[in-house]
């Protein structure tokens, strides 16, 4: 059993994404399962879904229209159970009948991770033959592509949030909005989210104090995907 732990949220969610949107990983159920639970179901889903399967063995079962199945391990500190996902690619098998699987596409049963779920959008791409083109000789292609977002209740919370300490004018509230949303996770929707909120923050920081907040706000990309920071599991 060679399975690992991720400690950090931002490493989860990278993860998720990467397996939905280059592993097929379109099916999913989450559970919260105990620790001395846990290697038993792992156990049982290595012989029943092939959770442990290899590169060459998912490779085989994706030509014969099988699904493959992948587990993804994350641990709070603070709590005494570990939060598990299986993730199922498309095809039919033994996981797809044993399993009430749901659809990461359906916006009813979205992944979501403390208020952040992941959603497919359509990106518009140029493409050419030469990278030495001008850009008006490229040719559009929607692409599509999945990124987390702040759901839309949490983003009603957030809002709220910034309306009550930056009108309480209490600097150690203010601060305190503002480290979160400094802080907060970089994918590329959630970017663009933290951006309208900061300036929402201004706004309302401007109305208040009538002079502009002092600091900026900066969200870099990630980049390239890097491996997560994970622990073994023992």
């Amino acid at each position: 059993m060679n399975y690992v732990i991720h400690n950090h949220k931002s490493d989860l969610m990278k993860t998720i994404q990467s397996t939905v949107a280059k592993s097929g990983g379109h099916r999913y159920i989450y559970e919260q399962i105990p620790e001395i639970k846990l290697k038993a179901v792992l156990f049982k889903w290595e012989d029943r879904y092939q959770i442990n399967a290899t590169k060459q063995q998912r490779w085989y079962a994706k030509k014969k229209g099988k699904p493959n199945s992948t587990v993804i391990l994350f641990r709070d500190k603070k709590c005494d159970y570990f939060d598990v996902w299986l993730f199922v690619s498309d095809g039919e098998g033994v996981v797809s009948q044993s399993e009430n699987l749901k659809s990461v596409t359906d916006k009813r049963t979205r992944v979501t991770i403390t208020g952040y779920e992941l959603v497919r959008q359509t990106q518009t791409v140029l493409k050419g033959d030469n990278y030495l083109q001008k850009k008006e000789q490229y040719t559009k292609e929607n692409k599509p592509r999945w990124t987390w977002r702040i759901n839309s209740e949490h983003y009603t919370l957030w809002e709220k949030q910034i309306n009550r300490a930056i009108r309480s004018k209490n600097s150690q509230k203010i601060e305190q909005c503002y480290f979160l949303l400094q802080t907060m996770p970089c994918f590329a929707e959630m970017r663009k989210q933290a951006y309208q909120l900061f300036k929402l923050f201004k706004t309302e920081y401007q109305r208040s104090f009538t002079k502009e907040y002092d600091k900026t706000l900066g969200k870099s990309f990630y980049g390239r995907f890097k491996s997560p920071r994970t622990s073994p599991l023992k």
